[in-house]
């Protein structure tokens, strides 16, 4: 007597694919996953390693600055041409006062924070304000020590990031910072009193 349903437990046919089936997909997922990550890491490491030359290019004297920061937009560019790449930086006179508001050196009102009628303060910029966040833009003179950002934009290697409700672009910011040689003195920062 012939049971179909005693056939079919007996019946190992066709297993294998199914087990494919089944771990394929997360398999998969997985694979595009490292791979994306693995491409972020090369393009982090080589804008980190460029800026690094960068900076080190740019303490000299003459260093020719526009000349390095375009050597940086270009390697990332090898990597991932639809990369888009914006360097800044800023200068300040010492490593303390990088991202620090603007030293107040005089305060009559005795707040200890907020610029009034009498006060004065280091202005680095040279704008008259008492900035939040103090800094010249460029690369600053001898003896400054300047903060290099580099923030940088690009599609994400495999479009399955959506799936998971990541956005499509990814961005990074590398960031260095150094000392200018003291090729002569450093110039002081302007006092404003208001």
């Amino acid at each position: 007597m012939n049971i179909p349903h005693l056939r079919f437990n007996s019946d190992k046919r066709g297993v294998t694919a199914i087990e494919f089936g089944m771990l394929a997909i997360p398999f998969l997922m997985m694979l595009v996953g490292i791979l994306d990550l693995a491409h972020f890491g090369w393009i982090r490491a080589t804008a980190s390693g460029e800026l690094n030359r960068l900076a080190r290019s740019s303490t000299v004297e003459n260093g020719d600055w526009t000349a390095a920061q375009n050597i940086l937009i270009a390697q990332v560019k090898r990597i991932h041409p639809q990369a888009t790449v914006n360097v800044t930086s800023k200068s300040f006179p010492q490593y303390s006062r990088i991202n620090a508001a603007e030293k107040l050196i005089e305060d009559k009102g005795a707040t200890g924070y907020h610029v009034g009628e009498g006060d004065c303060f280091e202005d680095l910029n040279n704008d008259s304000i008492r900035n939040n966040v103090a800094g010249a833009n460029g690369i600053g003179g001898a003896d400054d020590v300047v903060l290099m950002t580099a923030d940088i934009s690009f599609p994400r290697l495999f479009p399955a990031a959506r799936m998971f409700g990541m956005s499509p672009i990814q961005t990074l910011t590398v960031t260095e910072s150094f000392r200018r040689q003291p090729y002569d003195n450093q110039v002081p920062p302007r006092i404003r009193c208001l």
